[in-house]
């Protein structure tokens, strides 16, 4: 039998379990960190405690982000930055304060340059919300306040700037300094500035609209220096300027100049010079013209130190300090000097006019001591006179040279071998006034030597004379300051190059011809020469045709002037005694320039052609006649001129003695009609030119 007990445990009068209470850590404004028990948390933070356990809570005392700065204030119950707690039966909050500040960054453009204060100051920038702060630009020295930008904005000095946010401002300087340059051409010379000296160029750093004085002086050592001209601003030799606002230079410009220094070396006497330099200085370029002043009993013998030759006046180029004696010797009744003392002559040969300078009844003769060279014409003379040379062809290969006497003076004549071609190119051949050093390209075939010559002393070579094969050659000349154009030439190896350099102030000779006219200075050098009164009324008629008879008087008087003697019985029937060019064509027909356009007549009133004039133009040059011969090259110079024209050696020559470089750069236009104008250049460059 099983027996069943059954147990009822009634749980009665026992405690039931509770919920811990729930306790919330917190910020204002929240995020903010918090440490509980030794633990960061971000708030707000929610912990179940135990009633009547104790715990640390704290709040860190400064926290900065991104320009905001939470500083801790308080508790919420009271308590310190951190305390302990001790927690209750319930729920319960505890909420740390914090204070709101939001930081304002000031900076200045360009960096470092001035400042920016604030009012109310604030040590570590950190401003309340709502703050509203006076923001002051302080501009430096030599800068002024040009504008905010950031959170601050406009043009004025100050801004007020509510600190809603955190706050970014800059002030915009803009500098009152400009670089100013006191530079010297040329450079390097010593100028002024305020009463200190420096070397140019000297930049200085200046407040706009401040004044400073600049100066300039004359200056240089020995015999080179450097006189003040003008200022840039065109201000006196020492002024004040007012510094810009923007970068500026100022240029003392200076010329050079060069000490001639002279004396006597021998003799008695003295030396005189013309323009005369109280202190011997001389711009670079200048022309001096010394004259020997010799006492009684003697004359001058030579000139020494930079200088050779005994020419009176000589013309000394200042293109460097030159020092020049004169010595005298024993006077003589008759002194001699050629109008150039040296020349240079094509390989195939030529005829050379030599002026000889001597007193009225001084004789004097010829001689050549050099089988190829021969004296054509005046072998003997009394006064001034033309000795013509001719130069036969150099059969070799190699260059060579000849020194004869003219009227006791020596005369030097340089050939190129066979087979030495030469042309030149250069500047135009009107040259300006002012002084001036040229470049001429030399053209010339491989192991060519070639030997350069000028005419007259205010043309020089400041370089070498000689050379070989292709290249440049430099050549002086000085400034014009005659009231005429003058003519001048360089030759290179046979080749000429004649020059006309324009006066200062250029006169118009003709009413037609005025002076932007191409052919202006050759026209006027006919006039002044009285080689052409015009064709009447005042004018020259430069693009009319020249006819025979014209041409004709101007040819004689180019070579005889109007003083000449002339056959009274007509050698053309066409011309007779009661014509008005007689007397010229008459000349020009002695001399054996013409026989005429037939066997009987002259044609004086037909127009001359190009290839006529080559013919007349060398005749009268080289003196020589129509049934002479003379040297000349024999390869083709222009394309329109071929060997079997008949003014084929003409051309050439023309071409060779630089009367003409064609109507274009390869043709000579031998049939075209030559007007008055074209005959002006070929007689200044045929007949005026030395």
């Amino acid at each position: 039998m099983h027996v069943k007990f059954s147990f009822l445990i009634l749980l009665c009068g026992l405690p039931s379990a509770q919920a811990q209470p729930q306790v919330t850590i917190a910020t204002n404004p929240p995020g903010i960190q918090i440490i509980v028990d030794g633990t960061s948390y971000l708030s707000p933070r929610v912990f179940s405690w135990e009633a009547n356990s104790t715990h640390t809570i704290g709040a860190v005392s400064s926290l900065t982000a991104s320009g905001v700065r939470q500083t801790f204030q308080s508790w919420s119950d009271g308590g310190p930055q951190t305390h302990a707690v001790t927690i209750g039966a319930g729920n319960a909050t505890y909420t740390a304060t914090f204070a709101l500040f939001y930081l304002l960054t000031a900076s200045t453009s360009p960096t470092g340059v001035g400042s920016v204060s604030a009012t109310p100051d604030s040590p570590d920038g950190f401003y309340p919300p709502g703050s509203v702060v006076q923001l002051l630009a302080l501009a430096p020295a030599g800068y002024t306040f040009s504008s905010w930008s950031g959170d601050a904005f406009g043009m004025n000095l100050g801004f007020s700037l509510v600190m809603s946010a955190p706050r970014g401002v800059t002030a915009i300087f803009a500098s009152l300094l400009s670089p100013v340059t006191i530079q010297t051409s040329p450079p390097g010379l010593t100028i002024a500035v305020d009463g200190f000296s420096y070397t140019a160029p000297k930049t200085f750093q200046w407040v706009s609209e401040s004044s400073h004085t600049i100066s300039a002086v004359t200056q240089g050592g020995g015999a080179t220096r450097y006189a003040f001209t003008t200022w840039s601003d065109g201000g006196a030799v020492s002024h004040t300027v007012v510094a810009p606002s923007t970068a500026a230079t100022y240029t003392a410009a200076f010329r050079t100049q060069y000490k001639l220094t002279t004396g006597v070396s021998a003799g008695a006497g003295a030396v005189s010079a013309s323009p005369d330099a109280a202190d011997g200085f001389y711009d670079a370029g200048s022309v001096a013209q010394l004259t020997p002043q010799p006492a009684a009993g003697f004359q001058l013998a030579a000139w020494g130190g930079d200088v050779s030759g005994n020419a009176s006046p000589l013309a000394v180029y200042l293109t460097a300090p030159r020092n020049v004696s004169a010595a005298f010797g024993p006077a003589s009744p008759c002194a001699y000097s050629l109008g150039n003392s040296t020349t240079s002559v094509s390989p195939s040969g030529d005829i050379r006019a030599v002026n000889v300078i001597a007193g009225t009844g001084c004789a004097w003769q010829a001689a050549s001591n050099a089988s190829w060279v021969s004296v054509v014409s005046g072998v003997s003379g009394a006064g001034n006179g033309i000795v013509r040379l001719r130069i036969e062809p150099n059969p070799n290969g190699a260059p060579r040279a000849a020194t004869i006497t003219l009227a006791g003076v020596p005369y030097t004549i340089n050939q190129p071998g066979a087979g030495c071609q030469v042309s030149l190119t250069g500047p135009n051949q009107t040259l300006p006034a002012a002084a001036a050093v040229n470049q001429l390209n030399i053209t010339a075939n491989s192991g060519c030597q070639w030997t350069a010559s000028v005419a007259p002393a205010w043309v020089t070579l400041p370089g070498l004379s000689v050379g070989s094969g292709s290249g440049s050659l430099a050549f002086s000349v000085g400034t014009n300051q005659d009231t005429n154009p003058r003519t001048g030439s360089v030759v290179v190896g046979g080749q000429w190059f004649p020059l006309i350099q324009k006066n200062l102030a250029p006169v118009e000779q003709f009413t037609d011809v005025p002076a932007s006219y191409p052919f202006f200075d050759a026209v006027s050098l006919l006039k002044l020469n009285k080689i052409t009164p015009g064709c009447g009324g005042g004018q020259y008629c430069p693009d009319a045709p020249m006819t025979r008879a014209e041409m004709a008087a101007f040819l004689v008087r180019a070579l005889f002037g109007e003083n000449f003697s002339f056959a009274s019985q007509p050698n053309f029937t066409d011309v007779g005694p009661g014509h008005p060019y007689f007397a010229y064509i008459q000349k020009l027909s002695e001399n054996g320039v013409t026989n005429g356009c037939t066997a009987t007549t002259y044609c004086p009133d037909a127009a001359v052609t190009r290839g006529q004039m080559a013919a007349f133009v060398v005749r009268a040059r080289l003196g020589i006649t129509f049934a002479d011969t003379f040297p000349y090259p024999s390869a083709a110079l222009f394309d329109d001129v071929p060997v079997s024209n008949i003014f084929f050696p003409y051309v050439q020559k023309m071409k060779e003695l630089g009367i003409t470089s064609g109507c274009t750069a390869a043709q000579y236009c031998p049939n075209d009609t030559n007007t008055r104008g074209q005959m002006a250049v070929f007689l200044t460059r045929g007949f005026l030119t030395p």
